[in-house]
């Protein structure tokens, strides 16, 4: 076996990689990281068992051992010592029963008992930890942690998930000098049923905020520390409640927010979220998404900016080129989703939201899902819109007359697609001397709806151009029709279509 290692070792030694210093395989294992990610342990045990030449590499890159997740104790001081003075990344997420069935109680009381065991080992390198995720873990064992300083923390992780048993606790805070306020470098924070109180310092200079299901109390807090975070890229607020509004002095002065890309809210308060959009001035690149509870007497305006402030706060969804509006189903969502027009600077979502009424019966929902519909174009400005999708409208989700009055209001739009929608509907856009709606539209398509070939053939002809003439009425003619999975369309139909519209496709129709 002796000769064996023998003549493996001089055979590793002709391959090129061997012939690299040191320094440069350490070079090397970093890349074992994933976009940033930690390195598990599996992966550095796996390199530093490839040969004797890379484990010695191996253990003198001590940035592959500080990931630390482990409760075994020999093990978990093993890769202290390996890490040296490497930054560690520290993850810890007890399991919990009552989300996992395969998990029992005695099971979760064991793996708390074993951290607190590794707590000692842990705090002694509070100065090296430079992510600390403690995911399910009770009050006894997380407050040790942040009782000592961390100079070198910039991500900290606090949550309690949902059905955890600890959900119920009313004392999961944390005091607003923890980590005896020495958190220089923290640009990340995420808090789930913890409570940091919002005058603490440990909220300044963050990039990074999440906070889901806490009582914060008064609002006037959350925009000073907005103001502290010029460079917040990520916010994050879910199921947060307040008290009362901001005073109006706190909310004098805008909230500048250059390099937020992200604004995530999901079951804030309509108020709330008025108050914060009315408030912060936005960056370009920003997408607005999440899910918000309206009652009866809610729509856009109750979430949106007065029309006064919205090129203020707002200015870069008057540029809105693209709308999919859902409306609910089953589940009583409707969704708006807005994209930026191909040619911006900054493609993408600028909107992605979920609506449903507090008390989502099938009247309820569709009443409110018919009353955001009527706020485009009115109360939500919408003067580039060229693209409109509209899903799943049934008949009785809304008046025809209350949609061809919504659809009155959006004069830009040049492209229309009714998915699973009534054809009456459809039927709306048909000219008529006292009925110009969309005048510039020149390209419509249906998805997967019955239609009356006749009625088709009367909205093509409408918006067709007369004879000798461009187009009378101010109403340009239509270029393109499409129709997908549609009844009613046949080839006889498709050929009369042919009439007045240049381009008309057919698939999966009627022959």
């Amino acid at each position: 076996m002796k000769r064996i290692a023998e003549l493996s070792s001089r055979r590793n030694q002709l391959a090129p990689i061997y012939r690299l210093p040191d320094e440069i395989l350490s070079v090397i294992f970093k890349f074992a990281q994933k976009d940033g990610s930690p390195v598990p342990i599996q992966t550095s045990e796996g390199l530093a068992r490839v040969s004797k030449r890379w484990r010695q590499a191996a253990l003198q890159t001590p940035r592959l051992w500080s990931t630390i997740n482990t409760l075994h104790r020999p093990l978990l001081d093993t890769l202290l010592t390996r890490a040296r003075g490497a930054p560690l990344e520290i993850y810890f997420y007890r399991p919990s029963a009552n989300l996992n069935p395969g998990v029992t109680l005695d099971a979760t009381y064991l793996y708390e008992q074993q951290f607190q065991e590794c707590i000692a080992s842990l705090v002694s390198r509070a100065s090296q930890w430079r992510t600390l995720v403690l995911v399910n873990l009770g009050p006894t064992v997380v407050w040790p942690f942040i009782n000592h300083p961390a100079p070198q923390l910039e991500s900290l992780t606090l949550e309690i998930e949902k059905d955890s048993e600890y959900e119920q606790l009313d004392n999961l805070a944390i005091a607003r000098n923890s980590f005896r306020g020495e958190l220089p470098r923290l640009r990340e924070l995420r808090l789930r049923r913890w409570h940091l109180p919002l005058d603490s310092p440990i909220y300044a200079h963050l990039e990074i905020l999440s906070l889901d299901q806490i009582n914060l109390g008064p609002m006037g807090p959350l925009f000073r520390v907005l103001r502290a975070c010029p460079y917040l890229s990520e916010l994050e607020l879910k199921y947060i409640t307040f008290s009362s509004p901001p005073a109006e002095a706190e909310t004098a002065s805008p909230i500048h927010l250059p390099r937020l890309c992200k604004l995530y809210i999901d079951w804030l308060q309509p108020w709330v979220l008025q108050s914060l959009l009315g408030s912060m001035h936005l960056s370009p690149p920003l997408c607005i998404s999440g899910r918000c509870a309206l009652s009866e007497e809610d729509d856009l305006r109750s979430i949106l900016p007065s029309r006064p402030d919205f090129e203020d706060t707002m200015s870069r969804l008057l540029y809105i080129d693209s709308i999919y509006f859902t409306f609910p189903g089953p589940a009583g969502w409707c969704t708006l989703f807005a994209l930026t027009p191909p040619t911006a600077p900054t493609v993408g979502p600028l909107l992605d939201m979920d609506f449903r009424h507090m008390n989502p019966t099938r009247e309820n929902s569709t009443r409110l899902a018919s009353r955001l519909f009527r706020n485009l174009g009115t109360e939500f400005p919408l003067r580039h819109l060229k693209k409109l999708e509209i899903r799943d409208l049934a008949h009785h989700m809304m008046p025809r007359s209350d949609f061809a009055d919504a659809l009155g209001h959006l004069s830009s739009l040049e492209a229309i697609c009714f998915r699973k929608c009534a054809s009456a509907f459809v039927s709306a856009l048909i000219v008529t001397p006292g009925s110009q709606i969309c005048p510039n539209l020149r390209c419509m398509g249906v998805i997967g709806a019955p239609l009356d070939g006749a009625m088709v053939l009367c909205l093509a002809e409408s918006r067709a151009p007369l004879k000798g003439q461009g187009r009378n009425d101010g109403v340009v003619p239509l270029e393109e029709l499409s129709f997908i999975s549609c009844r009613g369309i046949t080839k006889a139909v498709k050929g009369k279509l042919e009439r007045f519209v240049p381009s008309v496709g057919r698939w999966n129709c009627d022959y």
